[in-house]
């Protein structure tokens, strides 16, 4: 047990340190790195450290390739204005996050595992940024990215499996997502809450898992409340069963764009509630055993549908105005 392990500060830009084909284990920190320097982690090993693997800070740079961090008290931690690459790397079975990136830090992920963490896949707060191409966020413990405090994600090419959330947005935050897979996870797919915004496209959205909303026992994949905006085009919305599931869900004031989306194989397909804007344009809906647009709540809501076929029964709730 080696405390603190290695730590690293430098004060000038060139300043560089080389990590290749190491193992650290056993401690509290594995590495700590603050001041103007870049670090390069090749083909290395962070295991059963106390705290977390690797912390980076005050504008210091890490560049991590080829290793892997598990069972330590949480993965990285990227902080104070400084920037992290992460590339074909695992991140997993730590006993808190994966990733947590705060105070206007910034991470490029690509062709990376983050999974099987006690608390959150990845985690953004206070003007963090990130970007995701080509990697797994699955099986973790919380949301699989969440994102406070006027935080940025750009999300690509990536599969968001079986998570608590798949994604979650709060405060002023926002994200831009496409060609990817967020499926399965155990209470929503896309969690998207209080002045946020959202573009969602080319991606598909399948959920089977028996999630609860508003303690009844009703699966809904996609839920935008509090003043939320979205667009989704090009994308794919399943459930996979036609009873207890809805498919998305806008309410509190929200406003929200579908482009050319598919709905199938659900009780509902879109729910519109509570002074929310809504609006369908090349739309299909297919195997909806209830309603393909459900509109309710206590306020008045919104509704604009063009180039879109709607059955009878969901024709029958509509006062047009």
């Amino acid at each position: 047990n080696w405390g603190s392990g290695l730590f690293v500060n430098g004060k000038k830009e060139s300043s560089r340190v080389v990590l290749d084909e190491c193992v650290f284990n056993y401690g509290e920190f594995g590495i700590e790195v603050a001041g103007k320097i870049s670090v390069s982690i090749n083909k290395t090993c962070f295991s059963n450290f106390t705290e977390q693997a690797i912390s980076a800070g005050d504008d210091s740079k890490l560049l991590m390739n080829e290793s892997r961090i598990f069972d330590c008290g949480a993965g990285i931690v990227i902080m104070n204005q400084a920037q992290a690459m992460i590339a074909d790397s695992k991140i997993i079975s730590n006993k808190e996050m994966g990733i947590l990136s705060s105070d206007k830090s910034e991470i490029n992920i690509y062709g990376s595992e983050i999974s099987k963490n006690k608390a959150y896949g990845i985690g953004l707060l206070d003007e963090a940024q990130i970007s995701v191409r080509e990697s797994f966020i699955e099986y973790n413990n919380a949301d699989g990215i969440q994102l406070c405090n006027n935080t940025k994600a750009d999300i690509s090419d990536t599969a968001i499996r079986d998570n608590v959330n798949g994604i979650r947005l709060n405060d002023i935050s926002e994200v831009y997502v496409k060609k990817c897979e967020i499926a399965n996870n155990k209470n929503c797919d896309f969690y998207q809450l209080e002045n946020t915004s959202s573009f969602i496209e080319d991606s598909y959205f399948w959920n089977e898992a028996p999630g609860r909303f508003n303690d009844e026992k009703i699966l809904v994949s996609v839920i935008l409340a509090n003043e939320a905006t979205s667009i989704f085009q090009n994308c794919d919305f399943s459930a996979k069963q036609t009873k207890n599931v809805k498919l998305t869900m806008s309410v509190d004031r929200s406003k929200f764009v579908y482009r050319n989306c598919n709905f199938h194989d659900a009780e509902d397909g879109i729910g519109v509630f509570d002074d929310s804007d809504c609006s369908v344009d090349g739309c299909k809906f297919e195997n909806i055993s209830e309603l393909e647009i459900r509109m309710s709540g206590e306020k008045d809501s919104r509704l604009k549908v063009c180039d879109t076929v709607l059955n009878e029964k969901t024709m029958g709730q509509f006062r047009v105005a």
